[in-house]
């Protein structure tokens, strides 16, 4: 019976790891049409996703400030903005339940560029089922989610766009 119990514990923790780590993230297996939406930025404009569709591909990042994780990835997603524009991809940063100085701020004191949209109720959050942050969705042109994940997929997000 301790064998057994072991086996499991250690199939478990590995499985964990292998989840939490990102390894294994992996493109959507088959993919499904992106759930639309509409939500201001930090200056108060409203963004559409629509408005992406047939155009280009979307980058949502679900963050939030308090969020260690969430700022590596963001600092490094914004590195790679310009690049991902010149190649025809919007990145909207989507910040989760936090009020808009505190966003305004937060992307001032780390020089972000990125769009900055507020999902003050988490709606959108819920709409994706997104169970933690930071959650990462790549859309291809046509609205359909390609790739989910705890991270951007800078080694492979060209490769998934293509296909």
């Amino acid at each position: 019976m301790r064998r057994y119990f072991k086996a499991v514990l250690a199939l478990f923790m590995v499985a964990f790891i292998l989840f939490s780590s990102g390894l294994a993230a992996e493109p959507v297996k088959r993919s499904r049409a992106a759930v639309g939406f509409s939500l201001k930025d930090i200056k108060g404009r409203a963004h559409n996703l629509s408005d992406y569709k047939n155009k280009q591909a979307v980058v949502l990042a679900f963050w939030t400030t308090w969020c260690p994780f969430c700022r590596q990835e963001l600092k490094s997603l914004n590195a790679l903005y310009p690049q991902l524009q010149k190649e025809g991809i919007e990145v909207l940063a989507i910040n989760i339940q936090e009020p808009g100085y505190r966003v305004e701020s937060f992307a001032k004191e780390n020089g972000l560029t990125m769009k900055m949209l507020l999902d003050f109720d988490a709606k959108v959050a819920r709409d994706y089922s997104v169970m933690g942050v930071p959650t990462f969705f790549l859309v291809n042109k046509q609205g359909n989610i390609i790739y989910e994940g705890d991270h951007f997929p800078k080694e492979k997000y060209q490769k998934l766009i293509s296909e």
